[in-house]
Parts: C-alpha cells; sequence; structure tokens
C-alpha cells in the first residue's frame, strides 16, 4: 500500500516555492542567481548569512560566494580562507566524501565544539550560532560548502527546518551545482598566476 507524504509542518505553498525556484533556475549564470536562491531557501527557513566557500582537491580554499558581506568580511572570510577552514568540520565533511547532499554543523561538530580553536577563531567572533551547508560537487574534482547561517540572538534551526531543508537539497545542490560548475577555472588561474 502507498503511502501518501503529508506536507511539511511550515512549508510553503506549492506554487510560492515552485515560482520561486523556477525564478533561481532562470538566473543559472548570472549575478541574479545567488539572491534569487536565497529568496527561494528563505521560503523554507530564516537565515541571517548566505555564504560560500570551494575546496580544491589539494587542500586550499577559495571564495564561492560571499558578496553580501563587505563590513566583516576580514572576520568572515579572509581569516577563515587564511587557514582557519583547515579546523573546519564542513571541510572535514567534505574532504571525508561525505555522501548527503546537505551537512548540519551540530550534527558533525565535536562534542567539544564551542571549546575548539575552530570556535574561538571563527564562530565566536562571526556570531554564528547554528549553520548547514550544502554540498556542491563541481568540475576538476572540486568541492564548495554553500552555507546558511543564523547569528546573534537567533533562534536554532529548528527540528522542522532542517527537515524542510534537506527535503529540497537535492534540487538546491543541483541548481548550485549547474551555476558554479565551471568557477575552479577562476580559482585554478588564480592560484596558477600567484607568484611562486
Amino acid at each position: 500500500m502507498n503511502s501518501v507524504s503529508r506536507p511539511l509542518a511550515g512549508a510553503p505553498a506549492f506554487d510560492v516555492w515552485n515560482a520561486a525556484v523556477a525564478q533561481a533556475a532562470n538566473a543559472i549564470g548570472s549575478r541574479a542567481f545567488p539572491d534569487a536562491l536565497a529568496s527561494a531557501l528563505r521560503l523554507l527557513a530564516s537565515f541571517q548569512m548566505m555564504n560560500g566557500f570551494l575546496y580544491s582537491p589539494d587542500g586550499h580554499a577559495f571564495d564561492l560566494y560571499n558578496e553580501k558581506i563587505v563590513a566583516d568580511r576580514a572576520l568572515i572570510v579572509d581569516r577563515y580562507l587564511a587557514g582557519a577552514f583547515i579546523l573546519d568540520p564542513f571541510y572535514d565533511a567534505v574532504r571525508g566524501g561525505h555522501e548527503e547532499d546537505m551537512i548540519v554543523m551540530r550534527e558533525i561538530a565535536p562534542d567539544d565544539f564551542t571549546q575548539t580553536e575552530y570556535f574561538r577563531l571563527h564562530y565566536s567572533t562571526t556570531e554564528i550560532i547554528d549553520e548547514i551547508g550544502f554540498i556542491l560537487r563541481l568540475e576538476n574534482r572540486y568541492v564548495a560548502v554553500l552555507s546558511l547561517s543564523r547569528t546573534g540572538s537567533a533562534q536554532l534551526f529548528s527540528r522542522e527546518d532542517l527537515q524542510r531543508l534537506r527535503s529540497a537539497a537535492a534540487l538546491i545542490c543541483a541548481l548550485g551545482s549547474r551555476h558554479w560548475f565551471h568557477v575552479s577555472r577562476l580559482s585554478l588561474n588564480i592560484k596558477n598566476a600567484a607568484p611562486a
């Protein structure tokens, strides 16, 4: 006997969700894509920040999407790229071949996460209190994580939030991977142009 799935608690109306996803799909390859994707994702769960980092197979990190981060760029992006990424549980997950499309920091972080150097260097300075990441598999064996973060006094992502985001993860990863698939070429050009 086949069972009919019930709508997820707090899920947007199907026509509203479809329209938002269509807008994101139509924006693939343009500068409008990240904002369109963020708008669709905000129908599933609120968040204060969407950003992303790209990881090369040889252990380097690059900026994927951090255009909205201006004032705190030195704390959130530059310090991360300067080496904090090596301590990031998300980085460990993608380097370890994590199979799922979505990762949740509090599910993979060590029990003593608030005592770790990564927490001190990154989380405490950025005021991130909760984070989920969508894993994007790109060309040349590059992998990216597009993160949604809650910061400051926001609530943690609820069980229902995570359920809605997980239900859309395959679609979000497909859209993100399509948009950013060739971004590693730029990263390779930057790396190869750097002085030895």
